[in-house]
């Protein structure tokens, strides 16, 4: 073999090295991108490492609707939002928000499918009623064990469970005859999105299209009420104020709790 032909031969073995080279690289990054392209349009539901297992979300209470004794013309109803508040980030434009809103922040295992929000990560606005034999009541609601579920981004379905406490300051009861009192009443939700064992539906769990937000309704229609407890002042009081909301009301199905949920998945932290 000459030394011009074996020059020729190294030269061609070494372009062909190349070419496959790149070829192989080219490929290796291709993959990449496309893992990551569905990383950035799946949201919540890609599990491409330990880390995106561990993630959160923030839930805004769009429309809240309680109805307690069967009374379905007058529910209680959580507050509006006011357009001149702050808007959380990424909301959309037609939703309007208010500082003082239901707002739950969770910790969210996407391994495990499940979701939970400390008592402190929790924040339920309070809520004036006027449907009491007294000048008002300040209705505040809280879950003291905060709130706990499940979540499959995959079939949209999802659940909230927490023990739910309603406490009544009732103000100026009874003409101004009787004292103030507190009253207070404990529940325990189980939510859901799918349809609860009453009848009532929710709606899915759905994220936006660059997996950064999401929607649900979560209902529940199964749980009871007991009437009010008396913490201060007079139990007359206290069980007139349960009297006015239907209370105790300890017929499953005669409860509903709707809650219209919009998310943040953004995890900004």
């Amino acid at each position: 073999m000459t030394k011009t032909r074996a020059l020729a031969i190294g030269l061609a073995t070494l372009l062909l090295v190349s070419v496959l080279a790149t070829g192989l690289t080219t490929g290796m990054a291709s993959t990449t991108a496309t893992a990551d392209e569905r990383s950035a349009i799946d949201g919540v539901t890609t599990l491409d490492d330990e880390a995106s297992a561990n993630s959160s979300f923030t839930a805004y209470a769009q429309e809240g609707t309680i109805v307690l004794g069967g009374d379905q013309d007058d529910p209680i109803l959580l507050p509006e939002s006011d357009e001149d508040e702050p808007q959380p980030e990424n909301a959309p434009e037609d939703v309007e928000w208010e500082d003082d809103s239901f707002v739950i922040d969770a910790d969210l295992d996407l391994e495990d499918g499940t979701w939970e929000a400390d008592p402190e990560d929790t924040d339920i606005p309070l809520i004036t009623s006027y449907r009491v034999n007294a000048d008002r009541a300040e209705v505040q609601m809280s879950a003291p064990d905060g709130f706990q579920g499940t979540i499959d981004p995959d079939t949209g379905e999802m659940t909230a469970e927490a023990v739910f406490e309603i406490e009544a300051a009732v103000v100026g009861p009874l003409f101004g005859l009787g004292p103030d009192s507190t009253c207070v009443t404990e529940t325990e939700l189980e939510m859901t999105t799918e349809t609860s064992d009453g009848g009532l539906s929710g709606e899915s769990f759905e994220t936006g299209l660059e997996g950064e937000t999401a929607t649900a309704t979560l209902v529940d229609d199964t749980f009871t009420v007991p009437g009010f407890d008396t913490v201060e002042g007079s139990g007359t009081v206290c069980d007139s104020a349960a009297d006015t909301y239907g209370l105790p009301a300890e017929e499953p199905g005669d409860n509903e709790f709707e809650l219209e949920l919009w998310f943040d998945l953004s995890d900004d932290e």
